[in-house]
Protein backbone atom coordinates (compact mmCIF):
# COMPACT_ATOMS: atom_id res chain seq x y z
CA UNK A 1 0.00 0.00 0.00
CA UNK A 2 1.44 3.82 -0.42
CA UNK A 3 3.01 5.16 2.71
CA UNK A 4 3.58 8.53 3.33
CA UNK A 5 1.33 11.34 4.40
CA UNK A 6 -1.10 11.67 1.10
CA UNK A 7 -2.08 7.89 1.94
CA UNK A 8 -5.35 8.80 2.95
CA UNK A 9 -6.07 11.11 0.44
CA UNK A 10 -5.03 9.21 -1.70
CA UNK A 11 -7.70 6.35 -0.34
CA UNK A 12 -10.12 9.46 0.70
CA UNK A 13 -12.77 7.92 -1.34
CA UNK A 14 -12.57 4.60 -0.04
CA UNK A 15 -12.27 5.54 3.42
CA UNK A 16 -15.42 7.48 3.43
CA UNK A 17 -17.03 4.24 2.70
CA UNK A 18 -19.44 3.47 5.98
CA UNK A 19 -18.01 -0.38 4.77
CA UNK A 20 -14.17 0.01 4.94
CA UNK A 21 -13.32 3.41 6.59
CA UNK A 22 -9.86 4.22 8.04
CA UNK A 23 -9.40 0.40 9.53
CA UNK A 24 -10.36 -1.35 6.68
CA UNK A 25 -8.16 0.48 4.03
CA UNK A 26 -5.46 -0.43 6.55
CA UNK A 27 -6.22 -4.05 6.77
CA UNK A 28 -6.79 -4.35 3.10
CA UNK A 29 -3.17 -2.70 3.25
CA UNK A 30 -1.82 -5.41 5.76
CA UNK A 31 -3.72 -8.40 3.35
CA UNK A 32 -2.40 -10.78 0.73
CA UNK A 33 -4.39 -12.30 -2.47
CA UNK A 34 -3.04 -14.48 -4.62
CA UNK A 35 -4.57 -14.42 -8.04
CA UNK A 36 -4.28 -17.78 -10.39
CA UNK A 37 -4.19 -16.80 -14.06
CA UNK A 38 -2.94 -13.25 -15.39
CA UNK A 39 -5.35 -12.99 -18.52
CA UNK A 40 -8.30 -11.07 -18.30
CA UNK A 41 -9.91 -11.70 -15.03
CA UNK A 42 -6.19 -11.68 -13.26
CA UNK A 43 -4.89 -8.82 -14.38
CA UNK A 44 -7.91 -6.72 -14.31
CA UNK A 45 -8.07 -8.20 -10.28
CA UNK A 46 -4.43 -7.50 -10.05
CA UNK A 47 -4.74 -4.15 -10.93
CA UNK A 48 -8.25 -3.11 -9.10
CA UNK A 49 -6.49 -4.62 -6.05
CA UNK A 50 -3.19 -2.36 -6.69
CA UNK A 51 -5.36 0.83 -6.92
CA UNK A 52 -7.42 0.00 -3.87
CA UNK A 53 -4.43 -0.13 -1.51
CA UNK A 54 -4.03 -3.82 -1.10
CA UNK A 55 -0.81 -4.49 0.60
CA UNK A 56 0.66 -7.54 -1.42
CA UNK A 57 -0.51 -9.34 -4.93
CA UNK A 58 0.94 -12.54 -5.66
CA UNK A 59 0.27 -13.40 -9.31
CA UNK A 60 1.23 -16.97 -10.74
CA UNK A 61 0.88 -17.98 -14.44
CA UNK A 62 3.38 -19.44 -16.94
CA UNK A 63 2.52 -17.97 -20.09
CA UNK A 64 3.55 -14.80 -22.68
CA UNK A 65 1.21 -12.00 -23.59
CA UNK A 66 -0.25 -13.02 -27.32
CA UNK A 67 -1.59 -10.89 -29.72
CA UNK A 68 -5.35 -12.52 -29.54
CA UNK A 69 -4.74 -11.20 -25.56
CA UNK A 70 -4.98 -7.48 -26.39
CA UNK A 71 -8.79 -7.09 -27.75
CA UNK A 72 -9.49 -7.55 -23.92
CA UNK A 73 -6.56 -7.35 -21.14
CA UNK A 74 -5.94 -3.51 -20.64
CA UNK A 75 -2.57 -4.32 -19.12
CA UNK A 76 -0.88 -5.33 -22.05
CA UNK A 77 0.34 -3.72 -25.44
CA UNK A 78 1.59 -4.62 -28.56
CA UNK A 79 4.70 -4.39 -27.69
CA UNK A 80 4.62 -6.88 -24.53
CA UNK A 81 3.76 -10.08 -27.20
CA UNK A 82 5.78 -12.67 -26.09
CA UNK A 83 7.28 -11.34 -22.91
CA UNK A 84 5.66 -13.27 -19.79
CA UNK A 85 2.31 -12.20 -18.50
CA UNK A 86 3.19 -11.48 -14.92
CA UNK A 87 6.37 -9.48 -15.34
CA UNK A 88 4.79 -7.40 -18.04
CA UNK A 89 1.74 -7.14 -15.41
CA UNK A 90 4.45 -6.51 -12.13
CA UNK A 91 6.04 -4.07 -14.28
CA UNK A 92 2.99 -2.29 -15.44
CA UNK A 93 1.23 -1.93 -12.01
CA UNK A 94 4.33 -1.29 -10.39
CA UNK A 95 5.01 2.04 -11.90
CA UNK A 96 1.88 3.32 -12.53
CA UNK A 97 0.71 2.97 -8.78
CA UNK A 98 3.01 4.25 -6.05
CA UNK A 99 3.74 1.60 -3.19
CA UNK A 100 1.95 -1.48 -5.20
CA UNK A 101 3.56 -4.95 -4.57
CA UNK A 102 3.56 -7.05 -7.20
CA UNK A 103 4.88 -10.55 -6.88
CA UNK A 104 5.19 -12.32 -9.70
CA UNK A 105 5.25 -15.97 -10.23
CA UNK A 106 5.69 -16.96 -13.55
CA UNK A 107 4.95 -20.77 -12.90
CA UNK A 108 1.86 -23.05 -13.64
CA UNK A 109 -0.17 -24.34 -10.54
CA UNK A 110 0.42 -27.84 -10.26
CA UNK A 111 0.43 -30.57 -7.09
CA UNK A 112 3.68 -30.30 -6.19
CA UNK A 113 3.63 -26.54 -5.96
CA UNK A 114 -0.15 -25.87 -5.35
CA UNK A 115 0.35 -26.03 -1.32
CA UNK A 116 3.16 -23.91 -0.99
CA UNK A 117 2.05 -20.90 -4.20
CA UNK A 118 -1.52 -20.59 -2.55
CA UNK A 119 0.53 -20.39 1.14
CA UNK A 120 0.34 -17.09 3.14
CA UNK A 121 -2.86 -15.42 0.97
CA UNK A 122 -5.96 -14.01 2.90
CA UNK A 123 -7.96 -15.23 0.07
CA UNK A 124 -7.36 -16.63 -3.52
CA UNK A 125 -8.61 -15.35 -6.72
CA UNK A 126 -9.52 -17.30 -9.69
CA UNK A 127 -8.60 -15.88 -13.34
CA UNK A 128 -8.37 -19.14 -15.30
CA UNK A 129 -9.86 -20.99 -18.49
CA UNK A 130 -10.13 -24.24 -17.65
CA UNK A 131 -11.79 -26.38 -15.16
CA UNK A 132 -9.04 -28.89 -14.34
CA UNK A 133 -6.79 -25.99 -12.45
CA UNK A 134 -9.92 -24.76 -10.72
CA UNK A 135 -10.31 -28.25 -9.11
CA UNK A 136 -6.45 -28.42 -8.62
CA UNK A 137 -7.21 -24.57 -6.72
CA UNK A 138 -10.25 -26.03 -4.91
CA UNK A 139 -8.27 -28.97 -2.98
CA UNK A 140 -5.50 -26.73 -2.31
CA UNK A 141 -7.47 -24.13 -0.44
CA UNK A 142 -9.66 -26.65 0.93
CA UNK A 143 -5.97 -28.20 2.70
CA UNK A 144 -4.87 -24.68 3.70
CA UNK A 145 -8.32 -23.57 5.09
CA UNK A 146 -8.72 -20.99 2.66
CA UNK A 147 -11.28 -18.72 0.91
CA UNK A 148 -11.51 -18.24 -2.85
CA UNK A 149 -13.56 -16.38 -5.23
CA UNK A 150 -14.49 -18.50 -8.66
CA UNK A 151 -14.28 -16.95 -11.83
CA UNK A 152 -14.99 -17.93 -15.08
CA UNK A 153 -15.64 -15.76 -18.45
CA UNK A 154 -16.85 -16.99 -21.94
CA UNK A 155 -18.72 -15.50 -24.70
CA UNK A 156 -20.89 -12.51 -23.01
CA UNK A 157 -21.57 -14.59 -19.85
CA UNK A 158 -20.03 -14.85 -17.06
CA UNK A 159 -19.50 -16.79 -12.94
CA UNK A 160 -18.49 -15.64 -9.93
CA UNK A 161 -19.19 -17.59 -6.74
CA UNK A 162 -16.87 -17.07 -3.78
CA UNK A 163 -15.91 -20.26 -1.30
CA UNK A 164 -15.70 -20.17 2.36
CA UNK A 165 -14.03 -22.38 4.97
CA UNK A 166 -16.04 -24.74 5.98
CA UNK A 167 -18.95 -23.65 3.32
CA UNK A 168 -19.84 -25.38 0.21
CA UNK A 169 -16.68 -26.42 -2.54
CA UNK A 170 -16.24 -26.29 -6.02
CA UNK A 171 -17.09 -29.47 -5.60
CA UNK A 172 -20.59 -28.67 -4.38
CA UNK A 173 -21.38 -27.54 -7.48
CA UNK A 174 -19.50 -28.88 -9.74
CA UNK A 175 -18.88 -32.44 -8.57
CA UNK A 176 -16.77 -33.60 -11.15
CA UNK A 177 -14.59 -32.15 -13.72
CA UNK A 178 -16.56 -31.67 -17.04
CA UNK A 179 -15.55 -34.22 -19.85
CA UNK A 180 -12.49 -32.46 -22.43
CA UNK A 181 -14.26 -30.71 -25.07
CA UNK A 182 -17.52 -30.63 -23.29
CA UNK A 183 -17.41 -26.77 -22.18
CA UNK A 184 -17.17 -23.78 -24.90
CA UNK A 185 -13.80 -21.53 -24.76
CA UNK A 186 -12.91 -18.58 -25.65
CA UNK A 187 -11.02 -20.12 -28.56
CA UNK A 188 -13.88 -21.78 -29.74
CA UNK A 189 -16.90 -18.91 -28.68
CA UNK A 190 -14.82 -16.34 -28.55
CA UNK A 191 -15.36 -13.46 -25.64
CA UNK A 192 -17.02 -9.69 -25.45
CA UNK A 193 -13.83 -7.90 -24.19
CA UNK A 194 -16.03 -5.60 -21.62
CA UNK A 195 -16.60 -8.96 -20.16
CA UNK A 196 -13.42 -10.03 -18.05
CA UNK A 197 -13.64 -6.56 -16.04
CA UNK A 198 -17.05 -7.04 -15.04
CA UNK A 199 -16.77 -10.40 -13.68
CA UNK A 200 -13.06 -8.88 -12.33
CA UNK A 201 -15.00 -6.29 -10.45
CA UNK A 202 -17.70 -9.04 -8.47
CA UNK A 203 -14.54 -10.84 -7.70
CA UNK A 204 -12.59 -8.42 -6.49
CA UNK A 205 -15.69 -6.65 -4.44
CA UNK A 206 -15.70 -10.40 -2.53
CA UNK A 207 -12.71 -10.31 -2.24
CA UNK A 208 -12.50 -7.25 -0.01
CA UNK A 209 -15.30 -8.29 1.56
CA UNK A 210 -13.98 -11.25 2.93
CA UNK A 211 -10.04 -9.56 3.65
CA UNK A 212 -12.65 -6.96 6.35
CA UNK A 213 -14.54 -10.59 7.34
CA UNK A 214 -17.79 -9.06 5.84
CA UNK A 215 -18.39 -11.83 3.39
CA UNK A 216 -22.06 -12.75 2.01
CA UNK A 217 -23.60 -15.74 1.76
CA UNK A 218 -22.88 -18.75 0.04
CA UNK A 219 -24.19 -18.04 -3.20
CA UNK A 220 -22.96 -18.01 -7.24
CA UNK A 221 -23.74 -15.32 -9.83
CA UNK A 222 -24.59 -15.75 -13.32
CA UNK A 223 -24.69 -12.93 -15.82
CA UNK A 224 -24.67 -12.28 -19.12
CA UNK A 225 -23.87 -8.89 -20.44
CA UNK A 226 -25.56 -8.92 -23.54
CA UNK A 227 -29.28 -10.57 -22.07
CA UNK A 228 -28.98 -8.20 -19.64
CA UNK A 229 -29.89 -11.70 -17.18
CA UNK A 230 -28.59 -11.51 -13.79
CA UNK A 231 -29.41 -14.78 -11.51
CA UNK A 232 -28.33 -15.47 -7.65
CA UNK A 233 -28.54 -19.15 -7.08
CA UNK A 234 -28.17 -20.26 -2.94
CA UNK A 235 -25.31 -22.50 -2.66
CA UNK A 236 -25.26 -25.55 0.12
CA UNK A 237 -23.08 -28.13 1.17
CA UNK A 238 -23.73 -31.27 -0.54
CA UNK A 239 -23.17 -34.72 2.08
CA UNK A 240 -21.42 -36.86 -0.31
CA UNK A 241 -18.98 -33.98 -1.32
CA UNK A 242 -16.12 -35.79 -1.74
CA UNK A 243 -13.67 -32.61 -1.25
CA UNK A 244 -15.06 -30.88 1.45
CA UNK A 245 -17.32 -33.43 3.38
CA UNK A 246 -15.62 -36.53 2.19
CA UNK A 247 -12.45 -35.03 2.85
CA UNK A 248 -10.43 -36.60 -0.15
CA UNK A 249 -8.07 -34.30 -2.37
CA UNK A 250 -7.91 -36.08 -5.69
CA UNK A 251 -6.48 -32.93 -7.95
CA UNK A 252 -3.59 -32.78 -5.14
CA UNK A 253 -2.62 -36.65 -5.40
CA UNK A 254 0.43 -35.99 -7.42
CA UNK A 255 1.67 -33.50 -4.79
Amino acid sequence: MAEGGDWKERFSRQIVLPQLGEEGQLALGRATVVIVGAGGLGSTSAETLARMGLGHVRVIDPDVVELSNLHRVRAYGDSDVGRPKVQVLAERLTGLIEGATIEPVRQRLVPGNALELLSGADVVLDGLDNMEDRYLVNDACLELDLPWVYGGVVATGGLVAPFMPGGPCLRCLFPEPPAEGALPTTATAGIHPSLPALVSSVQVAQASRIVLGQEGSASLLAMDMWSDDWRVVDLSRRQDCPACVGGRRDFLKGA
